[in-house]
């Protein structure tokens, strides 16, 4: 069943202008208006209502290594030849670890410590590699990534932007 407005579309026009007319009769305010003439019909319209204001995040408070904190300075240079180098890696076991990555290529090159399967992992994106244990390098950057390695052994640090990991780029951390 249809209604008499949509039978009328003549009349549905004529009374959208009627409307758009007297909306211009009306003058809108927020609050009063020295000037507005004493037969003129005034609306005023309550303050509009704001959001609160958004907390500001707090940084998270990491401690900063500092040259003489007794870290050791390890330099790492990221290559767009899918190369780490160096590609052989030495630091001592409970001592802070400060590496100092340079991007020096073109593309894109992170540096992350893990296991040969978590490498594989997170090339093939899955997982979370953390914080401390991983960066990413945009081309020309240099990154610090300070880690300590709590017990002797031996594990990796790897590009894990895809195809780079298993194309080789990885250097080989002693922990003595």
């Amino acid at each position: 069943m249809l209604t008499s407005l949509s039978r009328h579309p003549i009349r549905v026009c004529l009374a959208v202008m009627m409307l758009s007319l007297l909306a211009g009769c009306v003058r809108v305010s927020s609050g009063p208006d020295p000037a507005v003439s004493p037969g003129q019909p005034v609306v005023t319209l309550p303050p509009r209502p704001t959001a609160p204001p958004a907390p500001t995040p707090t940084p998270a408070v990491t401690p900063t290594a500092t040259p003489d904190d007794g870290a050791q300075a390890i330099e790492v240079s990221l290559l767009d030849s899918l190369r780490i180098e160096p590609e052989r890696i030495t630091v001592a076991a409970g001592t802070p670890v400060r590496f100092v990555v340079t991007n020096a290529g073109a593309l894109e090159h992170d540096f992350f410590i893990g296991s040969d399967r978590e490498q594989l992992q997170r090339e093939r994106g899955e997982g979370e590699p953390g914080p401390d244990r991983y960066v990413a390098v945009p081309p020309g950057q240099t990154v610090t990534l300070l880690y300590t390695f709590p017990k002797a052994g031996k594990t990796i640090a790897g590009c894990v932007v895809p195809g780079h990991y298993t194309a080789g780029m990885k250097a080989t951390i002693i922990i003595e």
